[in-house]
C-alpha cells in the first residue's frame, strides 16, 4: 500500500481524506496492524492507478494497463 502511494505521489493524508477516514485508519493499513476492507482497497487502487489484484496480493502488475 505504501508503494502504491508512492507511485500517486500521494501522502497517508490525502489518502485519508480521499477515503473519508481518520489519518490513523490508514497509519494502521500500511503498518500492517490492520487489513482493509475490499471495497476500501477496490478505492485505494483506483486513486492511486495500481490494479487492485497487484495491492491485494502483491502478484501481477502493479500500474492499470500494464
Amino acid at each position: 500500500m505504501r508503494k502504491s502511494l508512492r507511485h500517486a505521489g500521494l501522502s497517508a493524508g490525502e489518502m485519508a481524506e480521499f477515503l473519508g477516514v481518520a489519518r490513523e485508519s490508514v497509519g494502521r493499513w500500511l503498518s500492517g496492524a490492520r487489513n482493509p476492507s475490499v471495497q476500501t482497497l477496490r478505492l485505494w487502487a483506483s486513486r492511486t492507478g495500481v490494479s487492485y489484484e497487484w495491492l491485494r496480493s502483491g502478484h501481477g502488475q502493479s500500474a492499470e494497463g500494464d
